[in-house]
């Protein structure tokens, strides 16, 4: 998901229509594995007897979750528009600051509004909102980015932590032979499938 929204960053007006689809490919692509996902994982948390309130608990949180998104985006994108759109407009019409102001009221209303004016008034404003689509798009891909990057540190902290304490307690391993283990189940989970089976589980957390 988070190289689609990277690859959104390279559409533009005029874009080839297949490269456009292939730039597209890759954050359905994620949104669809991530969506299941995260439901199998609330299914699989909760005992068979809760499975209905679990999904709909988790189909709640995601429309709460697309709702705040929206908005916020939104906002982004109406913000970095009025900015962009006042600036050029300033900078290459003879628009004093109350026109200005009552074409970005318009557009920002609704962008059917902006065929009434004159083509060069058109392509700046279409211009500017290529700009704060591309403002968004740059502000998902950084949020994807940290978000897979915290969350695989999380993960990796918390198993370091947790297979360290269990083999601690549970095996005569020494601290350099745990570490060892740590450090290969780390590195590869493949690697998990040479060691002995109890040691397995252990790691798994059966």
């Amino acid at each position: 998901m988070a190289l689609g929204y990277v690859l959104s960053l390279f559409i533009y007006p005029g874009i080839s229509p297949i490269l456009l689809g292939l730039f597209l490919i890759p954050a359905n692509v994620g949104q669809g594995m991530g969506f299941p996902s995260s439901l199998f994982s609330f299914i699989f948390a909760f005992p068979q007897d809760s499975h209905a309130t679990s999904t709909s608990t988790l189909y709640l949180i995601r429309s709460i979750g697309s709702l705040f998104g929206v908005g916020g985006l939104s906002a982004v994108i109406q913000s970095t528009l009025r900015k962009k759109v006042f600036t050029d407009l300033s900078e290459f019409t003879d628009f004093n600051e109350n026109q200005i102001r009552e074409i970005i009221h318009k557009v920002t209303k609704s962008m059917s509004s902006l065929y009434y004016l004159p083509e060069a008034i058109q392509k700046i404003v279409l211009d500017s909102h290529a700009t704060s689509t591309s403002t968004l798009y740059l502000i998902r891909s950084i949020g994807s980015l940290f978000g897979v990057g915290g969350l695989s540190a999380v993960i990796q902290s918390t198993l370091r932590k947790k297979v360290f304490t269990d083999l601690s307690e549970f095996t005569d391993f020494n601290e350099n032979q745990i570490r060892e283990i740590i450090h290969k189940v780390t590195k590869s989970m493949s690697s998990l499938y040479y060691l002995p089976e109890a040691i397995q589980k252990i790691v798994l957390g059966d």
